[in-house]
Protein backbone atom coordinates (compact mmCIF):
# COMPACT_ATOMS: atom_id res chain seq x y z
CA UNK A 1 0.00 0.00 0.00
CA UNK A 2 1.52 3.39 -1.22
CA UNK A 3 0.71 6.13 1.37
CA UNK A 4 -1.28 9.13 -0.33
CA UNK A 5 -0.62 12.96 0.68
CA UNK A 6 -2.44 14.40 3.84
CA UNK A 7 -4.16 16.80 0.73
CA UNK A 8 -5.48 14.32 -1.23
CA UNK A 9 -7.01 12.34 1.34
CA UNK A 10 -8.60 15.98 2.02
CA UNK A 11 -9.79 16.19 -1.12
CA UNK A 12 -11.15 13.16 -1.58
CA UNK A 13 -12.43 13.52 1.87
CA UNK A 14 -14.38 16.50 2.27
CA UNK A 15 -17.53 16.15 4.12
CA UNK A 16 -15.45 15.48 7.48
CA UNK A 17 -13.15 18.35 6.91
CA UNK A 18 -16.92 20.35 6.08
CA UNK A 19 -18.61 19.17 9.27
CA UNK A 20 -15.82 19.81 11.43
CA UNK A 21 -15.48 23.23 10.14
CA UNK A 22 -19.09 24.78 10.99
CA UNK A 23 -19.15 24.16 14.90
CA UNK A 24 -15.58 25.55 14.47
CA UNK A 25 -16.10 28.72 12.71
CA UNK A 26 -19.56 28.96 15.27
CA UNK A 27 -16.94 28.72 17.96
CA UNK A 28 -14.71 31.58 16.47
CA UNK A 29 -17.87 33.51 16.07
CA UNK A 30 -19.00 33.33 19.46
CA UNK A 31 -15.79 34.59 20.64
CA UNK A 32 -15.49 37.44 18.18
CA UNK A 33 -19.10 38.29 19.54
CA UNK A 34 -18.38 38.44 23.17
CA UNK A 35 -15.24 40.47 22.73
CA UNK A 36 -17.01 42.76 20.70
CA UNK A 37 -19.60 43.15 23.25
CA UNK A 38 -17.06 43.56 26.28
CA UNK A 39 -15.47 46.03 24.73
CA UNK A 40 -18.13 48.44 23.06
CA UNK A 41 -20.97 48.74 25.61
CA UNK A 42 -24.18 49.55 24.07
CA UNK A 43 -25.10 53.56 24.91
CA UNK A 44 -28.69 52.97 24.26
CA UNK A 45 -29.15 49.99 26.82
CA UNK A 46 -31.44 51.94 29.87
CA UNK A 47 -29.76 50.48 33.42
CA UNK A 48 -32.75 51.78 35.22
CA UNK A 49 -36.05 51.94 33.20
CA UNK A 50 -38.60 52.28 36.32
CA UNK A 51 -36.95 55.74 37.17
CA UNK A 52 -36.81 56.86 33.89
CA UNK A 53 -40.96 55.72 33.40
CA UNK A 54 -41.59 57.88 36.76
CA UNK A 55 -39.92 60.60 35.45
CA UNK A 56 -42.09 60.66 32.07
CA UNK A 57 -44.69 62.92 33.83
CA UNK A 58 -42.38 65.56 35.27
CA UNK A 59 -41.07 65.84 31.20
CA UNK A 60 -44.63 66.33 29.81
CA UNK A 61 -45.03 68.72 32.86
CA UNK A 62 -42.12 71.15 31.61
CA UNK A 63 -42.76 70.74 28.02
CA UNK A 64 -46.64 71.49 28.93
CA UNK A 65 -45.62 74.45 30.99
CA UNK A 66 -42.95 75.99 28.25
CA UNK A 67 -46.11 75.96 26.01
CA UNK A 68 -48.02 77.73 28.64
CA UNK A 69 -45.63 80.15 28.47
CA UNK A 70 -45.30 80.10 24.40
CA UNK A 71 -41.69 79.33 24.52
CA UNK A 72 -40.01 79.52 20.72
CA UNK A 73 -36.78 79.12 20.11
CA UNK A 74 -35.03 79.37 16.68
CA UNK A 75 -30.68 79.06 15.96
CA UNK A 76 -29.06 81.56 14.65
CA UNK A 77 -25.41 80.83 12.72
CA UNK A 78 -23.37 84.26 13.31
CA UNK A 79 -20.11 81.87 12.20
CA UNK A 80 -19.48 78.10 11.80
CA UNK A 81 -18.36 78.31 15.20
CA UNK A 82 -20.68 80.74 16.87
CA UNK A 83 -23.74 79.82 18.09
CA UNK A 84 -26.14 82.51 19.05
CA UNK A 85 -30.16 81.52 20.42
CA UNK A 86 -32.54 83.75 19.84
CA UNK A 87 -35.89 82.56 22.22
CA UNK A 88 -38.82 84.50 22.70
CA UNK A 89 -41.00 84.44 26.33
CA UNK A 90 -38.09 83.62 28.23
CA UNK A 91 -37.06 85.73 31.55
CA UNK A 92 -34.27 83.75 32.61
CA UNK A 93 -30.46 85.09 32.87
CA UNK A 94 -28.93 81.46 31.82
CA UNK A 95 -30.81 79.00 29.67
CA UNK A 96 -29.34 75.07 29.59
CA UNK A 97 -28.57 73.76 25.85
CA UNK A 98 -28.20 69.90 26.09
CA UNK A 99 -27.15 68.32 22.81
CA UNK A 100 -26.90 64.43 23.28
CA UNK A 101 -26.08 61.76 20.32
CA UNK A 102 -28.41 59.37 19.66
CA UNK A 103 -25.84 56.71 19.68
CA UNK A 104 -22.76 57.72 21.45
CA UNK A 105 -23.30 59.01 24.79
CA UNK A 106 -19.19 60.37 24.86
CA UNK A 107 -20.47 62.98 22.09
CA UNK A 108 -22.86 64.33 24.59
CA UNK A 109 -22.76 67.75 26.00
CA UNK A 110 -24.57 70.56 28.62
CA UNK A 111 -23.73 74.30 27.50
CA UNK A 112 -25.42 76.78 29.89
CA UNK A 113 -26.24 79.74 26.97
CA UNK A 114 -25.93 83.43 28.99
CA UNK A 115 -28.45 86.04 28.03
CA UNK A 116 -27.16 88.83 25.93
CA UNK A 117 -29.26 91.52 23.30
CA UNK A 118 -32.83 90.94 23.48
CA UNK A 119 -34.42 87.35 23.12
CA UNK A 120 -30.56 86.34 22.33
CA UNK A 121 -28.71 83.51 24.06
CA UNK A 122 -24.83 82.50 23.42
CA UNK A 123 -22.35 80.49 24.84
CA UNK A 124 -19.76 81.88 26.28
CA UNK A 125 -15.67 81.02 24.93
CA UNK A 126 -17.78 77.79 24.21
CA UNK A 127 -18.32 76.57 20.50
CA UNK A 128 -20.87 74.27 18.91
CA UNK A 129 -18.89 73.03 15.88
CA UNK A 130 -20.60 69.85 16.31
CA UNK A 131 -23.34 71.59 14.61
CA UNK A 132 -21.43 71.42 11.50
CA UNK A 133 -21.05 68.20 11.10
CA UNK A 134 -22.67 65.38 9.93
CA UNK A 135 -25.01 63.53 12.45
CA UNK A 136 -28.39 62.64 14.40
CA UNK A 137 -28.36 64.51 17.91
CA UNK A 138 -31.40 65.62 20.43
CA UNK A 139 -31.38 69.37 21.36
CA UNK A 140 -33.04 70.03 24.44
CA UNK A 141 -33.52 73.59 25.93
CA UNK A 142 -34.40 74.39 29.73
CA UNK A 143 -34.09 77.24 32.03
CA UNK A 144 -31.92 77.68 35.10
CA UNK A 145 -34.60 76.37 37.32
CA UNK A 146 -35.66 73.33 34.79
CA UNK A 147 -39.24 74.50 35.52
CA UNK A 148 -39.96 74.38 31.41
CA UNK A 149 -37.95 72.22 28.30
CA UNK A 150 -38.68 72.24 24.54
CA UNK A 151 -36.65 69.98 22.90
CA UNK A 152 -36.47 68.27 19.11
CA UNK A 153 -34.40 65.55 17.25
CA UNK A 154 -32.14 67.17 14.94
CA UNK A 155 -29.74 66.10 12.08
CA UNK A 156 -26.79 68.15 11.39
CA UNK A 157 -25.42 70.14 9.44
CA UNK A 158 -28.01 72.72 10.27
CA UNK A 159 -28.33 76.08 9.10
CA UNK A 160 -32.10 76.39 10.19
CA UNK A 161 -33.44 75.56 13.31
CA UNK A 162 -36.82 76.06 14.42
CA UNK A 163 -38.17 75.04 18.26
CA UNK A 164 -41.78 75.74 19.13
CA UNK A 165 -43.13 75.09 22.79
CA UNK A 166 -46.27 73.08 21.17
CA UNK A 167 -44.33 70.12 19.18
Amino acid sequence: MTAEPLVLKAKRNYWPVLLIAIPFAAVIFGIFMVTVALWFPDDLVVDDYYKDGMAINQNIDKQLLATELGVKASLVLLSPERVVFKIENVIDNTVQLALRHVTDSDRDQVIMLQAGATNEYAADGQTLGMLNDKGVWYLELSGQDERWKVGRRIETPVADLEINSGG
